[in-house]
């Protein structure tokens, strides 16, 4: 194998990189090498998936995208807290495009759209 097109998940860190605490942790004197990001992760075609492996960080990556798209929604709803904390009697008038964002994202059909683009691949937010 030639070590010229050989690439795996992980990339050399920049050498001014600098890791929090890194005398007190280092235990080696090889060069930290950092986990790409975002890992591409071919996704499972009508259920199958090529390996183990595969299934395993397709899985993960899913629950990755979802974690990100649930603080997503709960930044929404601080969002309309604080809209409603400030405005306090008139939050119809001065909240409408807070409390729209909001229970867009909370739709059901938003929701099911979603995890519908996580099992093809595609990434919910940007």
């Amino acid at each position: 194998m030639s070590n010229n097109n050989y690439s795996d998940q992980y990339e050399e860190p920049s050498p001014n990189y600098k890791f929090l605490d890194e005398d007190k942790w280092r235990t080696s004197h090889a060069p930290l090498r950092l986990r790409k990001n975002p890992l591409e992760v071919e996704p499972c075609v009508q259920g199958k998936c090529t390996s183990a492996n595969q299934y395993i960080e397709f899985k993960t990556w899913m629950a990755r995208e979802w974690s990100v798209y649930v603080a997503e929604v709960e930044l929404l709803r601080r969002d309309v807290e604080k809209c409603w904390f400030k405005h306090g009697v008139d939050v119809i008038r001065h909240c409408k495009e807070e409390v729209l964002a909001y229970s867009k994202a909370i739709n059901e059909k938003t929701i099911r759209e979603n995890m519908t683009k996580l099992r093809e691949g595609k990434k919910i937010v940007e």
